[in-house]
């Protein structure tokens, strides 16, 4: 599911597309809080991880104008691809926060349980809590 999405999702415009096709979904089905959840995706030259999560913003922003519905965004790391790669996604929370802290609100931590050791992320997600980021952790899926 998440490689079709993928494939379909691989530059800002289509991005933005998808997500506010997203959005205006729920908002019509009566939801009027969503959490989105999306691990930053680089499209080699046609997007960094900056784009993918500032489109996703973008897109968030542009929905507030039209439709009932409060959204917020929870950046994921995805336990597959290790400490490293969790702590880009840390620094990069941390700056998106800052610039827009009523949308980005916080760190999932999700992906396969059976790959990666928790206890890997523990430095990160503790970074993450004293910067008042708020988490979500997928432990059984």
């Amino acid at each position: 599911m998440f490689g079709v999405a993928h494939s379909l999702t691989s530059s800002p415009a289509a991005v933005f597309k998808a997500t506010t096709d997203v959005i205006t979904e729920f908002s019509q089905d009566g939801v009027v809080y969503l959490e989105l959840r999306s691990t930053p995706r680089q499209v080699p030259s046609t997007m960094t991880k900056t784009q993918y999560i500032q489109t996703i913003i973008d897109a968030i922003l542009e929905c507030r104008q039209t439709l009932n519905i409060l959204v917020k965004l929870l950046v994921s790391i995805d336990r597959r691809q290790g400490q490293k790669e969790a702590e880009d996604i840390l620094d990069l929370v941390v700056k998106v926060n800052q610039m827009y802290p009523d949308i980005v609100v916080g760190l999932d931590l999700s992906g396969d349980p059976s790959q990666g050791d928790f206890m890997e992320f523990s430095s990160v997600l503790a970074e993450a809590r004293r910067y008042g980021l708020k988490m979500s952790i997928h432990c059984a899926e």
